[in-house]
């Protein structure tokens, strides 16, 4: 998973740089449950 200060220091108004965030998302039993579970 992504830890919360990397994701703050990301969405900073100080950042400058453009950014995708990836995850397993098949290994990771939450992100499997909201992304895996929505229709669509």
């Amino acid at each position: 998973m992504i830890s919360s200060a990397t994701v703050c220091m990301l969405e900073s108004p100080d950042n400058q740089i453009a950014y995708i965030l990836g995850v397993r998302m098949r290994k990771v039993k939450e992100i499997k449950q909201r992304v895996l579970s929505n229709a669509g």
